[in-house]
């Protein structure tokens, strides 16, 4: 039970006396470049991008985690620099920043395979482990435990209509990768795929078709391009900060964001107001992410107990393809919303990985007419929620997560009052 604090913070993120911000790494790195090494050893960016984020239109908070990013930043603040978000030259939301990625060591050496260099690393080892009584849990807090942190610079967009294809990552770089599929054949010569299906080549055929144009243009050591939980991340070695390059990683960031959308159905336009297949009735895509299985018998219940469809929740891409909830859709239940007349959708999406079992709950309605927020959407403290309008309808959704539970019966009467403060819809 509990919740993940991952709010988006309005304002900078102040730069203290943090772990990272003295004249040298205190903790395991290496580079994925020559050119990289001061970088890695210094730990921290040695410039600013705050006068690129002026000059771009993007709001500059240096170190900051955002609730719209989070299934593919890093898991701290502390390790990112330098984030400027806001709209990207292609239109759409996103970020630029310096991050540290995290990479799992053991006696001393990265266990991703590859060329690295200046590699650094102290292994840790705990009194448990010494007694070999095992690891234990680790210990909740950045730069613990035996891993190394290498200099990246990385490009987030946020993408809804990939929730309709297979979650996949494609790299370049100079590591032996076992089991992957090489792309050479697919428009992207030198890369592989790291994660997805392999053996379709069709699909193969047309993300190598989308991203090879953008991809092949970068001269990186590292290039690293994810694509899933309504997200596109971009990521490249080192901490860049010529203008011309950070532009040119946005425009390339920006195309694969474009290429993929295209690759999504069209919206069915008579989709919102009728319900979708049952949850269990028809079988999820291949490699799309299913629910966290502890959920499914959950959404059921809810869907009874409040007289609602348990749709299956991979429909609700097919209805609202720009759905900006962050994550993918887990849980939807449509119908008139409890305590209303209004005709609408409760929803709960999730962001894999190390927040696997934790959902975010909103509501989606119909938009009052002329209504439109900012990209990105408005911010409603008083309820914690963040309201959106995209394609005429008004989306609603909880800036924290939720463990354990789904506020079902909340939902709804938050999602009013935010809706209400915001002037987007009346239910």
């Amino acid at each position: 039970m509990g919740l993940f604090t991952r709010r988006d913070d309005d304002s900078p993120t102040a730069d203290g006396a943090s772990p990272s911000a003295g004249d040298s790494a205190w903790f395991s790195h290496a580079a994925f470049a020559p050119a990289d090494v001061a970088d890695a050893r210094r730990g921290h960016p040695a410039v600013s991008l705050q006068a690129f984020a002026t000059a771009n239109g993007l709001d500059y908070r240096d170190r900051s985690l955002s609730a719209r990013f989070m299934s593919v930043q890093p898991r701290w603040p502390d390790y990112t620099f330098n984030v400027c978000r806001g709209a990207l030259p292609v239109g759409r939301l996103g970020q630029v920043s310096h991050e540290l990625l995290e990479l799992e060591t053991a006696e001393g050496s990265i266990r991703s395979g590859g060329t690295f260099y200046d590699v650094r690393i102290t292994t840790r080892r705990s009194a448990r482990d010494m007694l070999n009584l095992g690891d234990g849990d680790p210990e909740n807090a950045p730069f613990v435990g035996n891993s190394a942190w290498l200099p990246t610079t990385a490009v987030h967009v946020r993408v809804p209509e990939v929730n309709q294809l297979p979650e996949f990552t494609v790299r370049r770089s100079g590591e032996t990768i076992f089991g992957g599929r090489k792309l050479d054949g697919q428009g992207l010569p030198g890369f592989h795929l790291r994660r997805g299906p392999e053996d379709d080549d069709a699909f193969l055929h047309s993300i190598g078709a989308a991203l090879g144009p953008g991809l092949t243009t970068r001269p990186d050591a590292y290039v690293d391009l994810r694509s899933g939980y309504g997200l596109v991340a971009l990521t490249v070695n080192g901490y860049r900060s010529d203008d011309a390059d950070l532009r040119h990683l946005l425009d390339v960031a920006g195309y694969a964001a474009q290429t993929l959308a295209a690759l999504a159905l069209p919206a069915d336009p008579a989709g919102f107001d009728a319900p979708g297949p049952v949850a269990g009735t028809v079988p999820t895509p291949e490699w799309v992410p299913r629910p966290h299985p502890s959920y499914t018998p959950v959404y059921a219940q809810a869907a009874t107990e409040l007289g609602l469809v348990n749709e299956a929740p991979h429909h609700l891409s097919l209805v609202l393809p720009a759905c900006p909830v962050p994550g993918i859709a887990s849980g939807v239940l449509f119908g008139t919303l409890p305590g209303t007349a209004t005709l609408g959708r409760l929803v709960w999406f999730e962001h894999g990985s190390r927040y696997s079992g934790a959902v975010r709950g909103g509501v989606i309605a119909q938009a009052s007419p002329g209504a439109t927020t900012p990209l990105g959407g408005i911010a409603h403290e008083p309820t914690g929620n963040c309201v959106e309008v995209v394609d005429g309808f008004a989306h609603c959704w909880k800036v924290d997560l939720f463990t354990g539970r789904l506020e079902s019966r909340q939902l709804t009467p938050d999602a009013r009052a935010a809706f209400a403060a915001t002037g987007t819809a009346t239910i």
